[in-house]
């Protein structure tokens, strides 16, 4: 699923092919996809359901607590872990906005928090809300948000309890980013429910903070060196947590803030996303401002370049990466969109690209060790049999690890070693 600017949501086929558009109106964040299928994106301050077969309208939502502000969506809609939907509208003093909420699947309002401070941002880049646990190794039971709020309070980080009701907020430690990396403040979570953002003030510059989430205390800051231009963090499934910053350079730091490794790409670089096996780090990359953009896949050990897929010049202009990267549920392909800058006006269009993210899971290496080798094969034999989604031995992604990913094993064996 994926939507325009102009507020057009579009469902594809996994060739690509079209299934559905809806026409739901100028948007205000990502599609966001439940447990049924059923597509739900925010539009000024209404959540809307779509049916993701039909591709038609089934329930719609709106905050109509509407007065001299206008609510919109600041956050979300992101459907959570529990299979309810929650969003953020604007809200002023004076009583405007529901602020924080939480929707049923069939559209009800389950709850809403106005927040203290009440939540507000300078306008929406489309966020998505993000879950944890409020201790470590409990089940997700709590949504983090951070805005800039400086009509009625500064910059904040916020916990809201996933059953209603704050859970906490503290200042965050600046939010004005740039317009290149993060024009809104994007948290992230890792495995041990550590709540992790950049962020950039005047006195402190450019950090990367940790932050409890059982009481929003500071665990760690890290500031970047060098600063400027901080991309949102994200966060793999080890725990490493990613960064681009100064528009060139891409860090990765340990879960106690340590950093493991930086390199400098040489160009201007967006969005750095890990793949959900932590096999490929994926970010959107720019020789310099005024040329074409490409989309770079890198090594989450070590930095590496990996592999780059040019993207070129199309209809007058140049093209370059303008999304978030999304994965596949096992991490094989990446989905990203791209805006083509400076191209003729009277016919606009972008393009959204899958890519094979990790090209060597297609070859067999099963392990991402680089080599095609008894580890490979012995993989695939012991999870033989074995059927799901995300299995790193299912080496050709249908489903089910049987012969055919054991021939590609053996035909390609040897490879890379």
């Amino acid at each position: 699923m994926v939507h325009d600017s102009r507020g057009y949501v579009y469902a594809l086929s996994p060739d690509g092919g079209l299934k559905w558009i809806f026409a739901a109106g100028i948007p205000s964040g990502p599609p966001s996809i439940g447990n049924d299928g059923t597509v739900y994106v925010g539009t000024r301050a209404t959540v809307k359901a779509i049916n993701g077969t039909t591709g038609t309208l089934r329930w719609q939502f709106t905050d109509n607590t509407l007065g001299a502000l206008w609510p919109i969506i600041i956050a979300g809609p992101t459907v959570g872990p529990d299979g309810n939907i929650y969003a953020v509208t604007n809200t002023s003093t004076s009583g405007e906005g529901l602020g924080a909420f939480s929707l049923t699947p069939a559209g009800q309002l389950r709850w809403s928090a106005r927040g203290d401070p009440n939540v507000f941002e300078y306008g929406s880049s489309g966020v998505e809300i993000v879950f944890g646990a409020s201790q470590s190794g409990r089940q997700p039971d709590q949504l983090y948000v951070a805005f800039n709020e400086r009509a009625v309070a500064e910059s904040s980080l916020f916990a809201f309890r996933m059953t209603g009701g704050q859970r906490w907020s503290v200042p965050s430690g600046g939010q004005e980013q740039s317009v290149f990396s993060q024009p809104q403040c994007q948290p992230a979570v890792g495995p041990d429910g550590t709540v992790y953002l950049t962020t950039f003030s005047s006195s402190a510059g450019h950090q990367l903070r940790a932050v409890n989430p059982s009481n929003g205390s500071l665990r760690w800051v890290v500031t970047l060196d060098p600063g400027n231009d901080v991309s949102a963090p994200d966060v793999g499934v080890d725990g490493t947590i990613y960064v681009a910053h100064a528009l060139s350079y891409l860090s990765a730091y340990a879960p106690d803030g340590t950093r493991r490794w930086r390199i400098f790409d040489g160009g201007v670089l967006r969005y750095p996303i890990v793949s959900p096996s932590n096999r490929v780090l994926v970010a959107g990359q720019q020789p310099q401002l005024g040329m074409p953009g490409a989309a770079r896949g890198y090594n989450p050990g070590n930095g590496q370049l990996l592999w780059e897929v040019l993207l070129g010049r199309e209809n007058d202009g140049d093209q370059v990466l303008f999304s978030r990267p999304r994965f596949s549920q096992d991490g094989r392909i990446v989905y990203f969109g791209t805006t083509i800058l400076g191209q003729n006006s009277q016919d606009p269009y972008c393009y959204l690209y899958a890519v094979y993210a990790d090209p060597s899971l297609q070859q067999g290496d099963v392990n991402g060790d680089g080599c095609v080798d008894d580890a490979d094969l012995l993989a695939v034999l012991f999870a033989f049999g074995q059927s799901g989604s995300g299995l790193p031995e299912d080496v050709n992604g249908d489903g089910v690890v049987d012969d055919a990913d054991l021939l590609i094993v053996l035909f390609n064996f040897g490879g890379g070693c």
